[in-house]
């Protein structure tokens, strides 16, 4: 990770595509894909240049507070963009247009994976039963290198939930904490059975990475950078 400062970005689908997602890796990886391509798109309008290169660190997360499937992204973006070795100042990132190219992004992606047909006709009304694109979010303030590592570290050894959010088990039932919107805490239980189920159904396939880099973060760019020095020294040598 750069020195420089990132953006924490969080992106959402509606509720009535988890059904579609659920336990569908491929597709989840085609989520974790277009939110590259997205601020990409983004950016590249901001600054108005074409096919510019930014550093995105993408990490999944598949599940809410009480365990159900809610997937979400959440994105640390340079505050910089690349663009024939040039570097970009890229602090601000419009929602509206985040939301909009979010959505269509999403929506042609997701069509051409193995899907249905019902299911590509469910895509195609979301242009219309959500006409100012999908719900985002964006940091007012920027994070420095150490809360990035920080966060991204979370999400590669978090499990579902943490054993001290348990605070009962018996006849059949396991009890858990909760906190309301406003952090006020409360209690639910579940059966031991949907209780394993939930717990598990966000357990991703050994060869899925929840936690993913774009752009001149990616190993081949990252790669190229260490060839390009290497050279660089000889040279100069």
């Amino acid at each position: 990770v750069g020195n420089a400062n990132h953006r924490l970005v969080t992106l959402t689908v509606p509720a009535v595509l988890r059904r579609m997602l659920f336990q569908r890796w491929d597709l989840l990886k085609i989520l974790e894909d277009s939110t590259y391509q997205t601020l990409r798109e983004v950016a590249s309008k901001v600054v108005r240049r074409k096919k510019v290169k930014l550093g995105v660190l993408v990490g999944l997360q598949t599940y809410g507070q009480d365990m159900r499937f809610h997937p979400h992204l959440h994105c640390m973006v340079l505050e910089k963009v690349y663009y024939n070795g040039e570097q970009l100042k890229f602090g601000f990132i419009p929602k509206k247009l985040l939301m909009k190219t979010w959505q269509r992004t999403v929506v042609y992606n997701l069509c051409k994976a193995k899907i249905s047909y019902e299911e590509k006709e469910l895509l195609h009304f979301m242009f219309e039963k959500y006409p100012y694109g999908f719900v985002t979010d964006v940091s007012s303030r920027s994070i420095n290198k150490v809360s990035v590592i920080r966060y991204l570290a979370r999400y590669m050894r978090h499990p579902a939930m943490a054993d001290s959010r348990i605070i009962g088990y018996g006849n059949n039932k396991v009890v858990i904490r909760m906190q309301d919107k406003f952090r006020r805490n409360y209690s639910t239980w579940f059966c031991v059975e949907e209780f394993i189920f939930r717990l598990t159904a966000h357990i991703s396939p050994k060869q899925f990475r929840v936690v993913r880099w774009y752009g001149v973060y990616s190993r081949r760019e990252l790669r190229l950078t260490r060839e390009k020095t290497k050279q660089e020294i000889m040279v100069v040598e």
